[in-house]
């Protein structure tokens, strides 16, 4: 497989076909990562979870084991789960507080879940908030995310509920207030 990395042929299904017999003979989390980023070059999420899942099994080291957490989290993001993308990035940011893409996830699982929160229209706007609390979060902790949590801030700001919402919810502006659902 060495001569095969030299020649540029990752992507190839003789290298996919002799990283995964090579993997069967001498397991490891870096053996288990490659097959995981060749299955999503293939445009196999389900191969590329399952390897990402066998990674974070064997990784000892905890910055390698935030990412894989990280990157699984994304994969089921993009597949519409999205309790298990909060729970990976939750267990992302455990090994490395200052992963700002974690914190990101996050917010965007709470944005996509507002139709499914709370019983009223105002309960479902109340998942902004917290939304955007991840967004703040991101770019405070990896200010080169501040661009993309700018975009999302300012887009999803705009989605609050409004003073009068407060006003008939008996809400003080700027008093706290429980979010339910993904968020709690």
């Amino acid at each position: 497989s060495a001569i095969l990395i030299k020649q540029n042929c990752q992507d190839s299904n003789i290298f996919f076909k002799i990283a995964d017999a090579q993997y069967k003979l001498e397991p490891s989390a870096d053996a288990a990562y490659g097959l995981a980023i060749m299955n999503l070059k293939r445009k196999d999420l389900d191969g590329a979870s399952d390897f990402f899942q066998k990674a974070i099994e064997m990784e000892q080291d905890g910055a390698k084991k935030s990412k894989y957490l990280y990157q699984l989290g994304l994969i089921y993001f993009n597949q519409g789960n999205l309790s298990g993308a909060k729970s990976k990035a939750v267990e992302s940011l455990q090994l490395n507080p200052s992963c700002g893409e974690c914190y990101l996830i996050i917010g965007k699982v709470y944005a996509q879940s507002s139709k499914t929160v709370g019983a009223n229209e105002f309960e479902q706007k109340s998942v902004y908030w917290a939304a955007v609390d991840k967004f703040l979060k991101a770019k405070s902790v990896d200010t080169s995310l501040a661009e993309d949590a700018n975009q999302m801030i300012s887009a999803y700001s705009a989605l609050f509920p409004t003073t009068e919402e407060l006003f008939f919810q008996g809400i003080a502006v700027g008093a706290s207030y429980q979010v339910g659902g993904i968020v709690n």
